[in-house]
């Protein structure tokens, strides 16, 4: 069991596939993503297909797994055998569910099913809705908390994409009705529709 932050981005994870023909639990090598068929559920959804993409380098999250799509790649047969490198697309890990199970299968091979515990902390996801932001302030798609809600409650905002993806900092200022913001000085002004999560509100 995994457990992980709902709406986590660019998720690299591992796996062990056993030979199913090894009496002793051995190792299955040599498998690429066109040997693996893969479906996915939700808490409260329906099971659905993914599609197999080879990751092109590992341990860099791969940007051909796009919605539904699952990026898959062997570790090192000699130093790790059975090891893989799992990439998983955004979606599965959205926010609206407490968990999702991922079932892959492949001829000659066991390979027991991933699942993941999704957890919430306290914190508001959004986008910057502004392609004149700058290093200090953007517009975003916060609106309706009250003028000076998050600086006054000493929030911070955290971008989870585009290229400030992982960097945070206090909030200075915010207006309500437009959903505004201002925040200490970052190195870059931030790409419009970046993914935002304001933490630390309300206390």
């Amino acid at each position: 069991m995994r457990n992980i932050q709902s709406d986590t981005v660019s998720y690299i994870t591992h796996i062990f596939a056993q030979d199913s023909a090894s009496l002793s639990g051995g190792a299955k090598t040599a498998l690429v993503y066109s040997d693996i068929t893969a479906y996915y559920v939700r808490e409260g959804g329906t099971l659905t297909q993914l599609t197999m993409v080879t990751i092109s380098t590992l341990g860099t999250w791969d940007t051909d797994v796009t919605s539904d799509k699952l990026g898959f790649k062997l570790l090192h047969d000699t130093n790790a055998p059975g090891g893989y490198e799992l990439h998983l697309p955004n979606n599965i890990l959205a926010i609206g569910a407490k968990s999702v199970t991922i079932f892959l299968t492949a001829t000659g091979a066991v390979i027991a099913p991933i699942m993941i515990q999704l957890y919430d902390e306290p914190s508001i996801v959004g986008r910057i809705n502004d392609a004149s932001a700058t290093t200090t302030g953007a517009v975003t798609t916060l609106t309706g908390y009250g003028d000076d809600f998050f600086n006054t409650n000493k929030s911070i905002i955290a971008f989870m994409s585009g290229n400030l993806k992982g960097t945070a900092t206090p909030i200075t200022g915010y207006t309500s009705l437009t959903g505004a913001m201002t925040w200490a000085a970052l190195a870059a002004a931030p790409d419009n529709n970046s993914r935002i999560k304001v933490l630390g509100y309300g206390g």
